[in-house]
């Protein structure tokens, strides 16, 4: 009879304990739906709804997973698959991953690697059958190996592709590598010595492809849904075009700027590694936690410990891993991966490398980056990470000081860069608080005199608020700039070109 009751006791604690996680949660759901910011916050405002700010920014659907101590805490869909559609985004709804393809390629990439199907290191023209990475003086001494591949350090041209319209032929993977119709890119050619430095290249990706195709002898699409997607129990994942039609119901239509529905385009008929996945945030969630559990050792079920780290530590100059992007340092490290395709779908995942927590938005809009950013500063604050969170002040008068307070001369030790005072100009633009707005950028050319793109940014802000003589002022303070500090301002000298077609008085009698 004790143990009866005993069981009965434990049973009711369980139960209320799972009734006190699902309150929890709801809890921290809402907070993170009605608590989309700013990078700055003034007296706790402003706040908005998400629902709200989808529309104020023509975003027609979005999804949001939200990763918490190495499980998904939660995962929603807010508005619609389609501008002009009643159906709901919901949990289950496909987006085009994009270029999030890239870092589950690599996954997929590596699982072979473990295997000893491929080598990270080896001339990738060892293993190709079907086509070959041409020869050519950047060849000679350095090659191209997966290795370099995976972390766009293999010098390969072709960055991204426009992917093709419903209507239009769809070329084969080599009628791409060799940029013949009806591919409507240029040729993927070795560019610059492999190993040399960091290029974003698809073609890259698309290489690696090939690589797989030919050494496994099936195509990728296949490959995925074997090694990942069944494995990680990924069940709304899909590589294959046309998408199968059980999944017919659950696909989100692109939007482009205005919020019209602009389609879905195809890259390569049996699945591309570089942004050809349809997935959902809650399969890409549960992808990002398998990295994560590997890293520290939680499981090893898909890689091992020694894989993920080698997957998630820097292998080019510029932050790149094995696939994932990394930012932060020691022990404060995050890996991350954006999406775009065109004609508007757009995504992100971010997560702490060690400490189990994430995010990962999809959105159907080409203008999904501006909510995006504000979902995760919500999810930040909502969860207390170390990072993203917004700035938070009593007054402005208190950001103004704090500002040059973390400013410092030497850039290695200044808490506060020339870009993001600028985007925190623009930021209260957005908010329709020009005063505060054109305060901060007055502040950044203080504190940044020597850059034109402080005077630019404070003149476009005064065209904005209706003051032309203002702005005026502030654009010959950029070419005066412009002609004093050349070096300091590289990559800024087309301003002159518009100066001179928009402002000609500037240089007047100069």
């Amino acid at each position: 009879m004790k143990r009866f009751l005993r069981c009965i006791v434990t049973g009711f604690v369980l139960l209320l304990l799972t009734a006190c996680d699902f309150v929890l949660n709801d809890s921290k759901i809402s907070e993170v739906e009605n608590g989309l910011i700013p990078n700055v916050l003034i007296d706790h405002e402003p706040k908005w709804n998400i629902n709200d700010r989808m529309q104020h920014f023509n975003v027609p659907g979005v999804s949001i997973a939200v990763i918490d101590n190495y499980e998904i805490a939660w995962a929603k869909g807010f508005g619609t698959l389609n501008m002009n559609s009643l159906k709901d985004v919901k949990k289950q709804t496909l987006f085009q991953a994009a270029s999030i393809t890239k870092p589950v390629t690599a996954l997929l990439t590596m699982i072979l690697v473990e295997n000893g199907v491929i080598d990270l290191d080896r001339d990738v023209n060892d293993y190709l059958k079907s086509w070959k990475v041409p020869e050519n003086e950047f060849t000679k001494n350095e090659k191209v190996t997966i290795r370099r591949l995976l972390s766009h350090t293999a010098g390969l041209s072709v960055s991204g592709f426009r992917g093709y319209k419903p209507d239009e032929s769809v070329p084969t993977i080599i009628e791409v590598l060799e940029g013949l119709s009806p591919a409507n890119n240029e040729t993927v050619r070795v560019i610059s010595t492999p190993g040399e430095k960091y290029s974003y290249s698809g073609g890259g990706y698309t290489v690696l492809q090939l690589v797989i195709e030919d050494v496994m002898n099936q195509p990728i699409s296949d490959l995925a849904q074997k090694y990942l997607f069944e494995q990680i129990n990924m069940k709304n994942s899909i590589m294959k075009k046309p998408v199968p039609q059980k999944y017919s119901e659950q696909l989100s239509t692109a939007h482009n700027n205005e919020g019209n529905p602009s389609g879905s385009h195809i890259f390569l008929p049996d699945g591309s590694a570089c942004c050809g996945l349809w997935t959902t945030a809650e399969d890409l969630a549960k992808f990002v936690i398998v990295m994560q559990k590997a890293i520290s050792g939680k499981s090893q079920k898909i890689i091992t410990n020694e894989t993920a780290e080698m997957m998630l530590s820097h292998a080019s100059s510029n932050g790149m891993g094995l696939g994932l992007f990394l930012s932060g340092r020691n022990r404060d490290m995050y890996l991350s991966h954006s999406g775009s395709n065109p004609p508007g779908f757009k995504c992100w995942l971010l997560a702490h490398k060690y400490d189990g927590y994430g995010l990962v938005v999809m959105t159907n809009s080409t203008m999904g980056g501006n909510i995006y950013e504000e979902i995760k500063r919500a999810v930040a604050k909502t969860y207390n990470w170390t990072k993203y969170k917004p700035m938070e002040y009593d007054t402005f008068d208190a950001l103004l000081n704090d500002l040059q307070v973390r400013y410092n001369p030497d850039p290695e030790k200044s808490k506060i860069s020339e870009r993001q005072i600028n985007y925190m100009g623009y930021d209260f633009m957005g908010m329709g608080q020009t005063e505060r707005a054109i305060e901060i950028l007055k502040l950044n050319i203080k504190l940044f005199p020597e850059s034109a793109n402080c005077y630019d940014s404070l003149g476009d802000l005064y065209i904005e608020s209706g003051d032309t003589t203002k702005a005026f002022q502030c654009y010959q303070g950029a070419v005066k700039v412009l002609k004093i500090h050349p070096d300091r301002n590289k990559g800024m000298m087309y301003l002159i070109d518009g100066y001179k077609r928009d402002f000609p008085r500037i240089f007047k009698n100069k």
